[in-house]
């Protein structure tokens, strides 16, 4: 019965369910069913240690027992955890995150022979063979270290460390892009860097004033019953956008268009996070450009000007014979959602809440709210559907991934027009 269970896996599954005990064969295949089912065996977990402890109980009664309190665990990284029990067990219990267990998995024959969890923090630099990489790829000197020694290690364990580490290996070309963000996420001023002084106005090439710049860095955030929506612009955060809810093309382990996931720091973009019940279950990708119902390629600078009309209220004032709907507006765009363990009966309601959320947004902003034409399946009346020509944004790291403008869009591309059809708010 074992081998349609096991069938087309690899040989991993197959040595694990030899090495669990049972008292009984049906309650050895009800172990690997759910080991089978959640496809959580990686290269670096120790069978005999992961077998020996689901041998005593299930991995789900293992997470909902002993491992609940770790925030975002996931069943990979439970199934490491449980191989390496006997040598980390007692860290468990004093675990706070994910990011606190990687770490540990990652550095083991160091932590092991620490005595608690707060020693572990405490030597978060001294033990960790992904920081020392950092280190000597972003030459961050003593000095550095020392004057921000507790944002590091903040850093260390919100998973900040291992994300760009493994970001880096593979995208060493990006070493200068990303040496600059860390360093000012480690120095406590990455908003300043992303935000820095008129960059916001030369991505949009659009007059941006004081006003609408902080109304744009301001994170709003809203919640109804079990569901809580909210802006997110932080390092970690946006570099998690393709690892959440689930991986997609923009993941920093193995996207294919992970190149692209720096262009998420440019000052015009940001992520909106949906979750039910304190668990991510919804990204998109948000930003503040421009467009025009104007079929376009390129911006139109240069309109015809016509007489001025003396009757305005007793003044001289200048026209031109653009019409209001070919003029250029500022525009805050929602990409295509991402979905997954959000009950299809709750689409609806998590829609409205993001609706509700961006239409304060872009009265704060005096924007035009246009969302992806993904979206249709929720929409009453409020939006209509219409052919819009999307600016796209001028970008920092020289290709960027924007879901409903055509996917990647490389420098050569920076400074056009996308034109598709999209969903305009009518509100």
């Amino acid at each position: 019965m074992r081998w349609p269970l096991l069938y087309n896996l690899p040989v991993e599954y197959a040595l694990l369910y030899e090495k669990i005990s049972a008292a009984r064969k049906d309650d050895k295949l009800c172990i690997m069913r759910e080991i089978v089912k959640r496809k959580c065996i990686s290269s670096g977990v120790a069978l005999d240690g992961a077998a020996a402890q689901l041998s005593k109980k299930r991995l789900s009664d293992w997470m909902r027992q002993d491992f609940e309190h770790i925030r975002e665990l996931d069943s990979e990284i439970a199934l490491c955890l449980l191989g390496a029990y006997e040598r980390i067990g007692r860290f468990v219990p004093q675990m706070k995150n994910v990011a606190e267990a990687r770490y540990i998995l990652n550095n083991l024959e160091k932590t092991a022979a620490l005595s608690s969890m707060q020693e572990v923090r405490e030597n978060a630099l001294s033990c960790n063979a992904e920081w020392d990489y950092l280190v000597e790829m972003f030459g961050f000197t003593e000095k550095f270290v020392e004057q921000n020694h507790e944002r590091i290690r903040e850093f260390v364990f919100t998973d900040g460390v291992h994300i760009t580490a493994l970001y880096l290996q593979k995208h060493t070309d990006k070493t200068e892009e990303l040496r600059r963000l860390v360093t000012a996420e480690l120095m406590g001023k990455f908003r300043e860097l992303k935000y820095y002084g008129s960059d916001l106005q030369r991505e949009l090439d659009f007059p941006v004033t004081k006003n609408l710049k902080q109304n744009w860095m301001k994170n709003r955030s809203e919640t109804s019953g079990f569901l809580n929506v909210w802006e997110e612009d932080g390092f970690v955060p946006v570099m998690k956008m393709g690892e959440i809810p689930f991986r997609t093309c923009l993941s920093y382990i193995d996207g294919v268009y992970s190149q692209c996931l720096i262009a998420s720091h440019d000052s015009n973009k940001k992520v909106l996070y949906l979750s039910l019940n304190g668990k991510v279950v919804l990204r998109a990708a948000l930003q503040l450009t421009k467009g025009t119902y104007k079929n376009t390629k390129i911006p139109d600078d240069t309109p015809q000007l016509q007489f001025a009309d003396l009757t305005a209220e007793g003044h001289g004032q200048e026209e031109t014979t653009q019409k209001q709907e070919d003029k250029e507006q500022l525009v805050l765009f929602l990409e295509r959602e991402y979905i997954s363990e959000l009950p299809e009966t709750m689409h609806k309601e998590a829609f409205n809440l993001m609706i509700s959320l961006l239409r304060k947004k872009a009265a704060e902003l005096r924007a035009l709210l246009v969302i992806s034409s993904d979206y249709w399946k929720y929409v009453s009346d409020e939006f209509i559907s219409a052919c819009f020509s999307m600016y796209i944004s001028k970008s920092k790291a020289g290709e960027q991934y924007l879901d409903s403008l055509g996917g990647s869009n490389r420098v050569n591309r920076e400074g056009s027009y996308e034109r598709n059809k999209f969903l305009i708010d009518n509100n």
